[in-house]
């Protein structure tokens, strides 16, 4: 399991050759450029919900060494099946983690829950519902997180999403 993902969310292109020495990257669907990242990189790949993709965009992805592809609930009914789940992370606002069906849940090997804040007593209930998955979790307040919530959120088995905004 990784200590944290890394969200490469500015044009810093600086700071991509170390944090790929560190952790996995999470490249925005725009900025997924495979030639700017070191030969030996592990990434994904984030579809947000106002990207226009097509399932040649995603497989296109996923070829040029993408390892997964973070994708929207309203693309996931037209993906699953078609490619492989271990390759396909279900992206969820937290108001949508209870609204999933089994066919997603299973379709996929992880989601990332996008979460004001990170509460520790509520990863650990996503990580029941979602017992199957890997879990990533991404706070979009911009608040600092303690180092004893770190500790509870690994203690779930979730891995943070850490920003480099």
């Amino acid at each position: 399991m990784v200590s944290f993902l890394a969200l490469v969310d500015n044009e810093d292109a600086s700071l991509i050759w170390p944090l790929s020495r560190i952790a996995p990257l999470l490249l925005p669907a725009k900025a997924a450029n495979p030639a700017t990242l070191p030969a030996n990189a592990s990434y994904s790949v984030l579809a947000e919900h106002d990207d226009s993709v097509d399932l040649d965009d995603v497989i296109s992805w996923l070829d040029n060494g993408a390892e997964k592809v973070i994708i929207p609930q309203a693309w996931a009914m037209e993906l699953v099946g078609t490619i492989p789940s271990d390759r396909l992370v279900l992206l969820l606002d937290v108001a949508g983690v209870s609204a999933v069906p089994d066919k997603l849940s299973s379709g996929v090997s992880a989601v990332l829950v996008r979460t004001p804040g990170v509460d520790p007593d509520f990863v650990s209930s996503i990580s029941r519902f979602f017992q199957k998955s890997q879990i990533y979790i991404q706070s979009t307040s911009g608040d600092e997180i303690s180092p004893s919530t770190i500790r509870q959120v690994k203690a779930s088995g979730a891995t943070l999403v850490v920003p480099t905004s």
